[in-house]
């Protein structure tokens, strides 16, 4: 992935104050993922996932999912 706008401004606030801060974000990434579904009755399946994004500033940014579905 590429973003091409670059900056972004982000003001934020509450009842202790105020947050501004920029972030600089014109660059290129990529994300890498793995998962897995297990079957574990006829109409329940469990599964885990993991993803990563590597390039640009991204040095330790990953995302960790899991969950179960159930067809009634």
């Amino acid at each position: 992935m590429h973003e091409f706008l670059g900056d972004q401004d982000i003001s934020a606030f509450d009842n202790t104050g105020t947050l501004d801060t920029t972030y600089e974000n014109d660059d290129t990434w990529y994300n890498v993922g793995v998962g897995l579904s297990v079957m574990s009755s006829q109409n329940t399946y469990f599964f885990i996932e993991k993803e990563q994004s590597f390039g640009a500033d991204n040095e330790d940014t990953y995302t960790v999912a899991g969950g179960f579905r159930h067809n009634f």
